[in-house]
């Protein structure tokens, strides 16, 4: 469904008082990936399978860390079904993920819980979770006029997963290339928060 302006920023409204704990969201800048290219074994991320899997393993990383920060155990991924992407591809990257020792992954919250694949229109969670990614998106992906509208974002930003002390950046809004939110770059503002 496609959302107006105003309807837009009553979605981001309802879920700044949806009752979830935290929101965790990876950005991959896809205009900065292979300028110049990442290094070793990161240049076959600028494909679309690639990318897809190297922001589902920093997202991963990223929910372990939010739920155990928050105490909490057997989480459960619900993963909205993605169009050309095959669902086992999802379940053998965790298997690879989880045998290679290779990641900040806990995957003790995940203990017991195969991720499931379903669609939006099947759980409601997913439709926060695209409500929150296009908030996001909106906030910093200029339009075709080169203009960019945080108000959806702002109205969320309590929502995301913070470490003590630390801006949302360290782990509820991770961005890839890494250095994309620092100082005089493209993402720099998102460190304000």
């Amino acid at each position: 469904m496609k959302f107006e302006h105003s309807q837009r920023l009553k979605a981001a409204q309802d879920i700044a008082s949806f009752p979830i704990s935290a929101t965790v969201n990876v950005i991959i800048h896809k205009d900065l990936i292979g300028r110049p290219m990442p290094a070793d074994d990161l240049t076959h991320i600028s494909q679309p399978d690639p990318m897809y899997l190297w922001s589902l393993r920093l997202l991963l990383e990223r929910i372990s860390w939010c739920v155990a920060g928050l105490g909490g155990t057997g989480a459960i991924v619900t993963f909205a079904r993605l169009k050309n992407f095959r669902d086992q591809k999802l379940h053998d990257y965790r298997c690879t993920l989880e045998t290679s020792g290779e990641t900040d992954i806990q995957w003790t919250v995940f203990d017991g819980h195969p991720f499931r694949i379903a669609t939006p229109r099947d759980v409601e969670l997913l439709q926060v979770a695209d409500i929150t990614a296009s908030a996001l998106f909106r906030a910093i992906e200029p339009d075709r006029y080169g203009n960019t509208e945080s108000r959806y974002f702002r109205q969320m930003v309590a929502k995301l997963f913070r470490q003590e002390g630390k801006s949302v950046t360290s782990c509820g809004l991770t961005a890839f290339p890494p250095d994309v939110s620092e100082p005089g770059r493209p993402l720099a503002f998102l460190s304000e928060f």
